[in-house]
């Protein structure tokens, strides 16, 4: 063990500080002049508790986010009263040469095994420190899901996912919900607004607004499609947050409005609430509101609600 005076001009050799976590982290951009090796798309870093941000029955259930990262790490060396801040490249040099560029290079790298951050090599000057030991053939980065493409290009975009009646009897009818929150259809929630059904002997409904399965023709060209009437008011509930959801809607009357909500819980609520999220009918250049309104024959074609900022797409409710 050298002395604690000459620590300065002594690194040791082939010596590593392996730093492993049982989740993924979130890098961050601060720390990337000490810990290198950040290339690609960090995933797994986030948990909800629940898991599940809808109830089978369409009820938004209120979920804690936990995202994990490290804000700090530093490198220290003992100086004999005291930890002092040590930089392993200062070490290797004179202190002539101990310039600025020096000072940033990191002295840790990320190891890149996974998708996911969760491993931090000390002392190590790439992402792929942990092969260096390895015989040829004892690691194959296509096996470890190593590729150029999560090295070096950007993340991918996020897939985009569609839902339809089709696979729906037709007839089949979702009346207003009593008591529950709405009727899952094919992994969405919707839920009519309208009059109440009553319920008689055998627990037959009877009267009541309802919407139903139809083969009314509309311009998309669906066999099937979901129906209900113009003076009531429809509520799709997304089971997460969409992004600029794209909806596919034949109508006979007019026009429509369209309002998008997200959902919030206060902190002394046991209950969700929903504030309303400005959209506009174009990606650019359009007017933003909470409220939109089409024409029919803007419904001859898809309709895209594009949210005022991109960091803030939360819109977790659509009432038609």
């Amino acid at each position: 063990m050298p002395k604690h005076q000459l620590i300065t001009t002594i690194i040791p050799l082939d010596t590593y500080i392996d730093i492993k976590m049982a989740k993924g982290l979130i890098p961050n951009a601060e720390l990337s002049k000490k810990v290198g090796g950040y290339t690609g798309e960090a995933k797994n870093y986030t948990d909800m508790m629940p898991p599940e941000g809808t109830s089978k029955a369409g009820r938004k259930l209120r979920q804690v986010k936990h995202e994990y990262g490290i804000k700090s790490i530093n490198l220290k060396s003992w100086n004999g009263s005291e930890w002092a801040d040590y930089n392993p490249f200062e070490a290797v040099v004179k202190d002539i040469e101990r310039n600025e560029e020096l000072k940033k290079l990191p002295w840790a790298h990320w190891q890149k095994a996974i998708d996911q951050y969760d491993s931090i090599r000390v002392l190590a000057t790439n992402p792929f420190s942990f092969l260096s030991a390895a015989e040829p053939g004892w690691h194959v980065p296509e096996q470890l899901g190593i590729t150029s493409t999560k090295l070096f290009c950007a993340a991918t975009e996020t897939e985009k996912q569609h839902m339809n009646f089709l696979n729906k009897q037709i007839g089949t009818r979702y009346y207003v919900p009593m008591q529950y929150e709405a009727d899952k259809i094919n992994g969405l929630f919707f839920k009519l607004i309208g009059e109440l059904p009553v319920i008689v002997d055998n627990y037959k409904l009877e009267g009541g607004d309802f919407m139903s399965i139809t083969t009314d023709e509309n311009t998309f060209g669906y066999n099937r499609s979901l129906s209900f009437r113009n003076d009531n008011e429809l509520e799709i509930i997304f089971p997460e947050s969409a992004i600029d959801p794209e909806l596919n809607l034949t109508t006979q009357a007019k026009e429509v409005k369209v309002t998008a909500y997200t959902a919030t819980f206060e902190d002394a609520d046991k209950l969700v609430s929903y504030a309303p999220v400005n959209f506009s009918k174009t990606k650019t250049g359009g007017l933003f509101s909470d409220e939109q309104t089409y024409t029919k024959a803007e419904l001859l074609s898809a309709i895209t609600l594009y949210t005022e900022e991109i960091d803030s797409q939360k819109k977790k409710s659509i009432k038609l």
